[in-house]
C-alpha cells in the first residue's frame, strides 16, 4: 500500500480512531473490493471494506440490510458507518465494520473441524433469517436477479460436464429461490477459536442455499477436514430447518471446483464426483 493510499485510509478512519496513529494489520485484495483490518488501539480494531465497483445505492443497501441482520445474529460483524472517499486516484465507497474476533485464524493457518461445524451452523441460521426477508423491500439491483454463470477456462473435467452443470445450476437457482450470501469462500470467513464470522455481503442475491453450502464444504476440503460430509450437512440442516438437495449441492461444488479451481484440486474433483454419483439415481 503506497503513501497516497495510506492517506486515503486515514481520511476514512479519522474520527473513529481516538489516536492519530494506527496500523494496518492485514489487507485482502478482491476482484471488486479491498478489505483492510485496522488497529487503532490495544482494544480498538476495525474492518474497512472499500468498493472498487458499485453505486452509492448498492453500498447503502448492503449497509442497511447487514445492519438489520446484525441486530439478530452474532456471526456477522456490525457495520458502523458508510460513505465515500478518494482512494487510489478515484472516488470509492466504503463500509466500516467492527472487528469481532480478538484472535483470528490467518488464511494459511489450520482450520479445525469445530470451526467448520460452526461455519455451517451459522450459515444455516443466516439462511433462516434471509428466508424471511421480503424481496420487494430490497432496493439494490444486484439483489433482483441471479447471476448467470459463464463458461471459463477449466483445467479439471470436460467441456461437456461443465455445460451440463451450467444448465443444472440455472434450474437449481430457480427451484427454491431465496436471498443468499452468494460468495462463501475462505477470504469471506473470519475463523477464531470461539466464533466463526461471515463477512462481505457484496454478492448477496437471490439464489439457492446449496450455493453457499457448497462454498463452505469446499473450504472444509481445502483445509484437509476428513469428517464425513453427511455429518457436516446435518449440522447445517438442524440450524436452518431446511433439507438440502444433495445432488444439487455436489453438482454446485463440482461447478465451483471446475471454474475456479486449479489442476492441483483434482483430488477434490474426484471426491465430489463420487459423492454426486451416490445421489444421481435417487
Amino acid at each position: 500500500m503506497d503513501a497516497a493510499q495510506l492517506n486515503d485510509v486515514h481520511e476514512i478512519v479519522r474520527g473513529l480512531c481516538p489516536e492519530e496513529h494506527y496500523s494496518i494489520l492485514s489487507s485482502q485484495e478482491g476482484d471488486n473490493t479491498t478489505l483492510l483490518r485496522i488497529k487503532c488501539s490495544q482494544k480498538h480494531k476495525l474492518w474497512i471494506k472499500i468498493f472498487n465497483e458499485g453505486t452509492y445505492t448498492e453500498v447503502k443497501s448492503e449497509y442497511s440490510i447487514v445492519k438489520m441482520m446484525t441486530n439478530k445474529l452474532t456471526c456477522i460483524p456490525a457495520p458502523l458507518d458508510f460513505g465515500n472517499v478518494l482512494y487510489d486516484g478515484s472516488m470509492k465507497h466504503y463500509i466500516i465494520y467492527e472487528d469481532v474476533a480478538a484472535e483470528t485464524v490467518g488464511l494459511e493457518s489450520e482450520i479445525t473441524l469445530e470451526m467448520i461445524k460452526k461455519l455451517l451452523s451459522n450459515l444455516g441460521t443466516l439462511h433462516k433469517l434471509m428466508r424471511g426477508l421480503n424481496f420487494s423491500e430490497l432496493h439494490s439491483p444486484r439483489l433482483t436477479k441471479s447471476i448467470q454463470p459463464t463458461k471459463q477456462y477449466i483445467s479439471i473435467g470436460t467441456d461437456q460436464l461443465l455445460s451440463e452443470l451450467v444448465q443444472l445450476k440455472n434450474r437449481i437457482i430457480s427451484k427454491n429461490p431465496q436471498i443468499i450470501h452468494g460468495d462463501i469462500y475462505r477470504n469471506n470467513v473470519i475463523f477464531s477459536q470461539k466464533e466463526t464470522h461471515i463477512i462481505d455481503f457484496s454478492d448477496m442475491r437471490i439464489g439457492a442455499v446449496e450455493e453457499d453450502v457448497a462454498g463452505a464444504l469446499i473450504i472444509a476440503m481445502e483445509s484437509g477436514i476428513k469428517s464425513n460430509m453427511e455429518e457436516l450437512l446435518r449440522t447445517y440442516e438442524l440450524s436452518s430447518n431446511n433439507c438440502l438437495d444433495k445432488f444439487a449441492l455436489y453438482s454446485l461444488m463440482l461447478y465451483n471446483i471446475m471454474v475456479y479451481g486449479k489442476i492441483e484440486k483434482k483430488h477434490m474433483f474426484d471426491k465430489v464426483m463420487e459423492l454426486r454419483y451416490r445421489y444421481e439415481a435417487r
